[in-house]
Order: C-alpha cells, then structure tokens, then sequence
C-alpha cells in the first residue's frame, strides 16, 4: 500500500471545507468560521467531526461517514503526538477512503433517502408555537446561515468595537424563561449601541420569519442553518473579531468539547470567556450588563 500523502490530503480537505461552508453559510461570513490555512490534518478533522450535522452530513465525505471522520481524528492525533502507530494498515485505509472521496465528483444527495438511513441524526421537529419555514414560497427553505442587514455593517469595515449577542438567551432572558420575547433583543441593541458598539446578533434559523424582530438600525442579524447551535456560530464570530459575548449561556459545552490533552487550549477559552462573556439583566425595559463589565 502507498503511503498517503498527508500535506495533499490537507490541503484538498480544506479546499473541501471552504467550498461547502461558502455554500452553507453564503459569501458575507464563511470565511470568518473557516479553519485557519496550515491547519493539521487532525484539527481538519475535529472541524469536520464538530459541524457534521449542520454543514457536511449531505456532502460527499457521507460515503466515508461521521464514526470513520472521529476515528481519524483520533488516529491522526496519536500521530502527530508521536505516539506508535496502532494497526497502520486500517489508518492508511481509512486516509485512502477519504482522499478518493474528496476527488471523487459532487453529486446530489437523495436528502429522502439520506434521512431515512439516518434517522438517529435528524434534529427534533420545531415546537407548536414555532413559526414553520420548511417551506417558503412554494420551495425549500435555504439552509445557508442567512444576513440580514439595512446596511453596510459587516464588521470587517467598522472601526467600532464589536458586540455579539447570542439572541435567543436574550429574547427568553427578557420573556423571564416563560416565552421569547424580541423587545428584549431591541432593548440589548441600543443600550450597546449608544455606547459605541457594532451589533451582531445571531439567531436560530427558525426565527428568521418572527414578525415581532425589531429592526437594527446599526448592525445586523445572523441566522443560523437549521440543526446547529447558534451559540457556537457567535462564539467563533466574537472570537474572530475581537469582539464581546452577551449571553447568560455559561458555555461549558464548548469547553467540555476539548481533549484531555487539550488542557491548554481549553485554558485559554476558558480565560477568554471570563474577559469577554458579559452577562447581563433586565429591570423592567432597562437592560443592564454585570456591573464588572465595562460597557
């Protein structure tokens, strides 16, 4: 068997990557979720393995499959770690499954039959009160992760300091846990925009039809694809670009995601979070940030 050449398999998997997260997220923001150039082969793979469901389960690597994608990333890690290699015959299998793969052809996926074969990975139906968007104007509803904006506010061209609010804690914060309640999204986006922040706010894909969403007048909303997590997306938007969280969403999920050798990087998330996570509340129509944070 012919070794596999791991700096071209590197680099076809993030030509890979950045194709379908154009695709699945639209032009304005993909590149700000992307894996960073020069990124190993097992840190491609974690990329893959974290965002399956919501970007990559309906794309070719599905031939090669999610348990196959975890074990490579594991396999590749040992290896990069310099650990011995354990069954190198399987390993070397399993790259070549995934560089044939990646060379082979795009083709559209029976979404149908993809479903049905995956039961177990489908996200659970919307609640009753949920407004429903399966289908808008006669056709699918577009799953990319959707801008919405009255203006030029990409943060790229701001030289304002960046405020990322994860809205849906917002809108339940302000509805008291009871129901979600948009005005508080309002109340939060003003309260940071007079006093100098650009505000981005990320949803969930379902909210995108919520008549009661106030307008921004300075700053944009972000919706999610259907079936992840919008708090992953403004995690990685805020650290991007320098900017501060507002969510009462303590985050222990993503920190919970990195390995236990992993524990410097999960260190430095950590420390991060506790510079840059504002929680906050409200006093009737006042939104107010923790006091030690200076907002």
């Amino acid at each position: 068997m012919v070794p596999v050449d791991g700096s071209r398999l590197r680099e076809q998997l993030q030509q890979f990557i950045d194709g379908h997260l154009q695709t699945a997220l639209g032009e304005e923001v993909w590149r700000d979720f992307a894996p960073p150039l020069g990124s190993r082969l097992s840190e491609l793979l974690r990329f893959v393995r974290r965002r399956w469901f919501a970007v990559f389960s309906e794309t070719r690597l599905a031939d090669v499959g999610y348990d196959a994608v975890c074990e490579l990333e594991r396999r590749c890690r040992r290896a990069e770690r310099g650990d011995p290699a354990v069954d190198e015959a399987r390993q070397q299998m399993l790259l070549g499954q995934l560089i044939r793969v990646l060379n082979a052809p795009e083709r559209p996926r029976n979404g149908v039959r993809a479903a049905a074969q995956r039961q177990d990975d489908l996200p659970p139906p919307p609640t009753a009160d949920a407004p429903r968007n399966d289908i808008v104007d006669g056709s699918p509803a577009d799953e990319r992760m959707q801008v919405e904006s009255g203006v030029d506010s990409v943060h790229t061209h701001s030289a304002k300091p960046l405020a990322v609010v994860d809205g849906e804690n917002v809108g339940w914060q302000y509805g008291q846990g009871v129901r979600f309640q948009p005005r508080g999204i309002q109340l939060c986006a003003e309260h940071l925009r007079q006093r100098g922040y650009h505000v981005v706010v990320f949803l969930p894909h379902y909210r995108r039809r919520h008549a009661a969403l106030p307008s921004l007048a300075d700053g944009m909303y972000v919706f999610t694809p259907p079936g992840d997590y919008d708090d992953t997306f403004a995690l990685a938007y805020a650290l991007r670009h320098r900017g501060i969280l507002v969510t009462n969403d303590q985050l222990r999920d993503h920190l919970d995601q990195f390995y236990e050798h992993e524990e410097a990087a999960r260190e430095r998330m950590r420390v991060w979070l506790g510079r840059h996570r504002c929680s906050f509340t409200f006093a009737g129509e006042e939104f107010i940030p923790h006091p030690s944070f200076f907002v």
